[in-house]
């Protein structure tokens, strides 16, 4: 079963399934199901790739790296590709315990300016780190920037409150 998962999990199946929610992300009644759906779809993806964790937040981009359908698409610091497309002030705010990515996929959003429904959307990638042990933040969404690429930041998540 896994590997059936990883052989249909490639770059245009993903980019189908953005298309087909990017309408329904701008819905504000369908909001939830998007968040549902693209935390189950990550799960069927981290459960599938062998549920790899990280302790770093260098360490945990690249297992958000290594769980997208292609590489290319979705660089960090370290890949050629990343450097040749980025400048120091498209990196605002990081810190230490930060690890930048960038996602140069043709988002369904790019310049709707629908911050909200590019939320919904990328709740696939935040579950997908929540899973591998950290978190992601999305610090520049196409949606709304002008540029043809997000940049998210990665962090190690932070220790759980326990409630009594």
């Amino acid at each position: 079963m896994k590997a059936l998962l990883r052989k249909t999990y490639t770059l245009t199946v993903f980019k189908i399934v953005l298309h087909l929610l990017a309408p329904l992300s701008k819905r504000p009644k369908l909001a939830r199901p998007v968040r549902l759906f693209m935390r189950i779809l990550a799960r069927t993806v981290h459960w599938s790739s062998g549920s790899p964790t990280a302790g770093s937040p260098e360490s945990l981009a690249q297992v958000w790296q290594r769980l997208m359908p292609s590489s290319r698409e979705f660089p960090i610091p370290g890949d050629a590709y990343f450097a040749s497309n980025s400048r120091n002030e498209d990196l605002p705010g990081f810190r230490d315990e930060l690890s930048p990515g960038q996602i140069h996929l043709h988002c369904p959003l790019r310049g709707s300016g629908n911050r909200h429904a590019c939320h919904q959307l990328m709740e696939f990638d935040r579950e997908l780190m929540r899973r591998s042990g950290g978190e992601l933040h999305v610090l520049d969404s196409q949606s709304d920037s002008g540029r043809p690429y997000c940049t998210v930041g990665i962090a190690v998540s932070g220790p759980k409150e326990r409630s009594s």
